[in-house]
C-alpha cells in the first residue's frame, strides 16, 4: 500500500540535511510500544515503565502510544516515515488497561510523575498527546510544579489542544509554558473536532491532523486524526531543527525553537473556515521556515494565503466551564487510506555536546479518561464527533505591561511616511512623534506594538467613538518612554485578530481600553508608593527597606514573572504590580518582621460572587537570617479579572506557613 503524509513532501529538502541527532531527546507521555513493529527496527528508543509496567499489544493505549511513536520514530526504510528517526526517544507509558481491559485513565499526578521522569532522562522535547478539559487552565500543584520545571530547564513541552470541537481548553495544553496543537486537515481546514481557546491563541498552532500514516498492530498500516497525531509532527520538526543547528555549529534552546515555530506560521484562511479562532495561533509554514533556513525547496508548492492586515474575527474568550475532571487522551482511533509517498535519502549524524541540564526526580501518582472522539479516516469521509461549540463567543480579554513600540505594514507605507516627514527618518522615534502631532490623522497608520524585552507581542489598534484618543494616549506614552524615562506601560483590552508586522512576524491585535491604560518609571512609581524620604535615622532606614522591597517587587514581575497577559493568572498578577499601592502594604508589613520576598504565586480563589473570577495573588516572605527558625509569612490579596480592567477585591490576609 502507498501511503502519503503532507509533511513528508514538505520536509523533504530539511530531510536531506538532517533526519535528527541522537543527542536530541524526545519524551513520549503517551500508552505502551509495541516495539515489533517494523517501523521501529533501528530506532534509538529508551522504555521506561517506571508508571505503567505494560499493556496488550492489541489495545487503545498501545495502539496510541505506538501510532504517536511511529510519527516521530519511524525509520526510512520503512513506509511509516517518522518526522525525526534519528532522534532518541524516550517513551513514558502512562495509559493502560484495567483487568477486564478496558482502557485506564491516567492523572494529572501521573503526568507530572512523567513529565519529572522526562526532565531526569535530559529530555529537549515532551511530547504529550492527551489532556484534561479544564474550565481555567489550572493544574493541580504538583503537576504546575512539573511544567514550571521544564521552563526552568528549558525543555519545550508540546501538548495537544484536544479533540471535543469546541471552545474549551485541556490542561497542559493550556499552560502558558506549553505549545499547543491543533489539527487541520490535507485541505489545510481545521477538523471540525479540533479545541480553541483563548491561551491557544497565543501559545498555539495547527499543522496537518487527518490522514496521518502510523503504524498499526500486526504490522499493518493504518491512518488516524486529531490532534493527538498533529502534536508529535510539530515535536519532531522541533526536534530536527534543533538537530539543525546542533549540525551547524550554532546550537539553539528548545525555547528558541519555539519561538521560530511561531514566527513561520500563516494566519487563518477564510475561503478554508468561518471560525478562524480554530486556526489557533496560525498553521505552521514549512516552506517559509525552510527558506530561513536557507533550504532549497523548489518543488514544494506554497499555498496562497493572503494576509489581512486587520482581520475583523474575535479571538475566543477564556473556556466554558466543563463537568469532566478526568485527564484524557486527545485521540482518535484509525484505519485505511492510500496515497504517494516520496523517497527519503538517510542522513548521517555527527556527535556533539548536549546542552540539557539535569534535575532530581520527584516522586507522585494519579488518574485518566478519553476525550469525545469517533475518529476514522475511512475515505476521509469520517469526522470526529464535535462537542456544542459557541460560534459567538466574546473576545478574549488581555492586560499587559511592556514598553510601546511602533513598525509598518509594509515598505511601501514606510516609504510614505519618509516622503511625508520629508527626509526625516520614520524610524527615529522623535521625528515619528513630531510628525504625528502635526499630523494626528497619520497614527492610524503605523502599526503601534506593545513590546517585552524590546519584542514585539501584540499590535495596538484603537477602535470606535474614542480611537483618536487612544491614538494620542499611544503618542504620549511613546514621547514619556523618551523624554521622561518611562519605562513600562499598561494596555488592557480585547484581542481582535492578528496583523503582519513588517519584519514579517505575525502578532495579535489588541483593542485597547482607554481607562486602564497608564504609564510610569519604577522610580517614580516606587517613590509615589512609599511617599517623601523622612528625616529620622531609623525611620529613613526602614524607608529605604520598604524602597528595595518594593523595587524587588516590581522587577519580579516585570522581569522574572513577565508574561503576555492572556490568562486570568497573568491579568491578576500583572495588574498586582500595576496597582502597587495595594502590594506596598503587603511589603510594609513583612519589613517590620524583617522578612524578604521568596515567592509570587496566583491561584484561583475559591469562593467567587456571581459574575466575578476572583484570583489570589499570594505573596510568600521568609526571614534570611533564621530561614530554619522562624515560619515562612504568607499575604493575600484578590484580584477580580471578569471585566477588561481587574480590580482588587477584600482586605488583605496572612498566615504563617512552617
Amino acid at each position: 500500500m502507498t501511503i502519503h503524509n503532507p509533511v513528508w513532501q514538505e520536509l523533504a529538502p530539511l530531510w536531506q540535511h538532517t533526519q535528527g541527532h541522537p543527542e536530541i531527546r524526545i519524551a513520549v507521555i503517551d500508552g505502551p510500544l509495541d516495539k515489533k513493529q517494523k517501523c521501529f527496527e533501528g530506532s534509538r528508543l529508551k522504555v521506561i515503565t517506571e508508571i505503567v509496567s505494560d499493556a496488550p499489544r492489541n489495545s487503545f493505549a498501545s495502539h496510541h502510544g505506538t501510532h504517536v511513536a511511529s510519527i516521530l520514530f519511524g525509520q526510512h526504510h520503512s513506509p511509516i516515515k517518522g518526522i525525526a528517526p534519528d532522534c532518541t526517544g524516550i517513551i513514558i507509558p502512562i495509559f493502560s488497561n484495567d483487568e477486564q481491559g478496558n482502557f485506564k485513565p491516567a492523572t494529572q499526578k501521573q503526568l507530572a510523575q512523567a513529565i519529572r521522569i522526562a526532565i531526569r532522562e535530559k529530555a529537549h522535547i515532551i511530547n504529550i498527546s492527551a489532556g484534561e478539559l479544564s474550565p481555567d487552565g489550572e493544574p493541580i500543584a504538583e503537576l504546575k510544579e512539573a511544567i514550571e520545571a521544564c521552563k526552568a530547564k528549558n525543555i519545550l513541552l508540546v501538548a495537544a489542544a484536544g479533540n471535543n470541537g469546541c471552545a474549551c481548553i485541556h490542561i497542559p495544553a493550556a499552560s502558558p509554558y506549553a505549545l499547543a496543537v491543533g489539527a487541520i486537515d490535507q485541505n489545510g481546514a481545521p477538523l471540525e473536532s479540533s479545541n480553541w481557546g483563548a491561551p491557544y491563541q497565543l501559545q498555539g498552532i495547527v499543522t496537518y491532523g487527518a490522514k496521518i500514516p502510523v503504524a498499526q498492530f500486526g504490522g499493518e498500516i493504518s491512518t488516524a486524526r486529531g490532534t493527538s497525531y498533529a502534536t508529535p509532527i510539530i515535536s519532531g520538526i522541533a526536534a530536527l531543527l534543533l538537530s539543525w543547528y546542533l549540525k551547524k555549529g550554532t546550537p539553539r534552546t528548545p525555547y528558541q525553537i519555539k519561538d521560530i515555530l511561531r514566527t513561520h506560521t500563516t494566519p487563518c484562511d477564510l475561503t478554508l473556515t468561518n471560525n478562524c479562532q480554530k486556526f489557533l495561533g496560525g498553521k505552521l509554514d514549512i516552506t517559509a521556515l525552510l527558506k530561513t533556513l536557507n533550504i532549497h525547496q523548489s518543488f514544494i508548492n506554497k499555498p496562497k494565503i493572503q494576509l489581512n492586515m486587520n482581520n475583523d474575527y474575535p479571538t475566543q474568550a477564556e473556556a466554558e466551564a466543563m463537568d469532566q475532571q478526568d485527564l484524557v487522551l486527545s485521540a482518535d482511533t484509525a484505519s485505511d487510506n492510500e496515497l504517494e509517498q516520496p523517497p527519503m535519502t538517510n542522513t548521517s549524524t555527527e556527535e556533539a555536546p548536549s546542552f540539557q541540564e539535569d534535575l532530581s526526580e520527584v516522586g507522585p501518582q494519579g488518574e485518566l479518561d478519553l476525550s469525545a472522539c469517533a475518529c476514522q479516516d475511512k475515505d476521509g469521509s469520517a469526522e470526529a464527533a464535535p462537542s456544542q461549540s459557541k460560534q459567538n463567543t466574546p473576545p478574549a480579554l488581555v492586560y499587559v505591561l511592556g514598553k510601546i513600540g511602533y513598525t509598518f505594514a509594509n515598505e511601501s507605507r514606510r516609504d510614505s511616511f519618509l516622503q511625508e516627514m520629508r527626509g526625516n527618518n520614520p524610524h527615529d522615534h522623535s521625528s515619528l512623534i513630531a510628525h504625528l502631532k502635526d499630523n494626528p490623522f497619520n497614527a492610524s497608520s503605523v502599526i503601534w506594538t506593545l513590546n517585552i524585552d524590546d519584542f514585539p507581542v501584540y499590535a495596538i489598534h484603537p477602535e470606535g467613538a474614542y480611537a483618536r484618543d487612544g491614538y494620542d494616549r499611544l503618542r504620549e506614552f511613546l514621547n514619556s518612554q523618551i523624554e521622561d524615562g518611562v519605562d513600562r506601560v499598561s494596555i488592557p483590552g480585547r484581542v481582535k485578530g492578528f496583523t503582519t508586522l513588517l519584519s514579517g512576524q505575525k502578532v495579535p491585535v489588541i483593542v485597547p481600553e482607554l481607562r486602564g491604560m497608564y504609564s510610569w518609571d519604577t522610580v517614580g512609581l516606587v517613590q509615589a508608593v512609599v511617599g517623601e524620604e523622612p528625616k529620622g535615622k531609623d525611620e529613613k532606614d526602614r524607608y529605604e527597606s520598604n524602597q528595595v522591597r518594593m523595587f524587588n517587587f516590581l522587577e519580579r514581575v516585570y522581569y522574572e514573572i513577565r508574561n503576555k497577559g492572556i490568562t486570568p493568572q497573568q491579568r491578576a498578577l500583572n495588574y498586582a504590580a500595576t496597582n502597587a499601592f495595594q502590594a506596598q502594604q503587603v511589603l510594609e508589613q513583612a519589613a517590620k518582621e524583617e522578612l524578604e520576598l521568596s515567592n509570587i504565586n496566583v491561584a484561583k480563589s475559591p469562593v467567587n460572587a456571581p459574575g466575578a473570577d476572583l484570583w489570589d495573588v499570594q505573596l510568600s516572605f521568609f526571614n534570611p537570617k533564621k530561614r530554619h527558625e522562624v515560619a515562612r509569612k504568607v499575604y493575600r490579596f484578590s484580584v477580580d479579572v471578569s471585566d477588561v480592567v481587574p480590580v482588587t477585591t477584600g482586605p488583605i490576609r496572612n498566615w504563617s506557613e512552617y
